[in-house]
C-alpha cells in the first residue's frame, strides 16, 4: 500500500508544513500582542529573539502599527528593543516617529528621540510635517526645538509651514523677528 519512499516524501512534507507554521507563529504573536496592547507579551516575545522590525501581512512595521492603533504599552516595549529601527517605514512611506507626530504622541516622539536618539529629520515626508497637519502645537515645537528642518521639502514640493495650522505660531515669531 505505502512503500518506504512514499512515508519518507510524506514525512518530509509534514515536518517542513510544521517548521513553516512553527516559523510564522512569532510574528503572528507579536501582531496579536500588538494589537491589544500586550507588553508583557511583547516583552516576552522580544526576550525569545522575535526581530522588532517585523511587518504584518500589508507591509507594516508592527511599531507603526502599535502608534497606529494607540497601543502605547507595546509601542513603548517595541521602541525599548535592541535592534528597533526606527527608519523602518509602511508601504506608504511612514515611519515611526511620522505616527507618532500624527497620532500627537509626544510622549512616545520624546521616548524615540531623547531616550533612543532616533532622528527628526528625513527626505520627503517628515514628522514635522504630519505634526503640522495635526494642529498640535506642542508635538510641533518639540520637533523644532530637536532640530527638525522647517524647510524640508515634501515630495509634493510643500514645507512644513505649508501643511498646516499648528506651524503659524512659529511662521508668525518667525516673521516678527526679521
Amino acid at each position: 500500500m505505502f512503500d518506504l519512499k512514499s512515508i519518507r516524501s510524506l514525512s518530509g512534507a509534514m515536518l517542513l508544513g510544521c517548521a513553516a507554521l512553527a516559523w510564522a507563529a512569532p510574528a503572528d504573536d507579536m501582531r496579536k500582542a500588538v494589537e491589544f496592547d500586550d507588553a508583557r507579551t511583547v516583552q516576552k516575545l522580544l526576550g525569545r529573539g522575535v526581530d522588532p522590525n517585523i511587518t504584518d501581512s500589508r507591509g507594516n512595521p508592527v511599531l507603526v502599527l502599535a502608534l497606529r492603533e494607540k497601543s502605547l504599552k507595546a509601542a513603548t516595549e517595541l521602541i525599548k528593543a535592541k535592534d528597533i529601527d526606527f527608519d523602518k517605514a509602511n508601504p506608504a512611506g511612514e515611519t515611526p516617529l511620522m505616527m507618532a507626530a500624527l497620532q500627537g504622541e509626544l510622549d512616545m516622539l520624546k521616548l524615540m528621540v531623547d531616550d533612543m536618539e532616533a532622528e527628526v529629520n528625513k527626505t520627503g515626508w517628515t514628522p514635522l510635517h504630519y505634526a503640522c497637519t495635526t494642529g498640535r502645537n506642542d508635538v510641533v515645537k518639540y520637533l523644532i526645538d530637536h532640530a527638525a528642518y522647517i524647510d524640508a521639502e515634501s515630495p509634493t514640493g510643500t514645507d512644513a509651514a505649508d501643511d498646516g495650522r499648528a506651524w503659524r505660531p512659529y511662521r508668525d515669531r518667525e516673521a516678527a523677528t526679521r
